[in-house]
């Protein structure tokens, strides 16, 4: 029967084959003598394996950064268009306001003017 955490015999019924053995029977962790041979190779992948994937996040880091920052810009970039052209836009309904207001008035006047003003194109004088 073995170890369902390291698949190693239990304590007690290690033979004396296995006295040699890597793992220490009270703990179930490699012993010191194995553990500086066999696990400096693991240790190194498994550091090794960390470091790459430190990259990869801080590469994703750095992606995301950009495109939020990208993004910012160009939402930025917008709201400045959106604005440039409502005030275009309030420009030229002030100038159409105007160009209408003194129509009407001048027109307004000229009926005015014409009604009280006595009209003879053919006097015989």
């Amino acid at each position: 029967m073995k170890c369902a955490s390291c698949a190693s015999p239990p304590a007690n019924k290690k033979s004396a084959d296995d006295a040699d053995d890597d793992l220490d029977a009270a703990n179930h962790q490699p012993s010191s003598s194995a553990s500086s041979t066999e696990s400096a190779p693991e240790a190194d992948r498994l550091a090794s394996r960390m470091e790459s994937l430190l990259v990869q996040i801080r590469d994703l880091l750095q992606a995301t950064v950009r495109t939020m920052d990208r993004s910012r810009r160009e939402s930025d970039e917008t709201q400045r268009l959106m604005k440039d052209w409502i005030m275009a836009a309030a420009v030229i309904d002030r100038l159409c306001f105007i160009v209408i207001t003194l129509f009407f008035v001048v027109g307004t006047l000229t009926l005015i003017v014409l009604c009280f003003y006595p009209h003879r194109p053919f006097s015989a004088d």
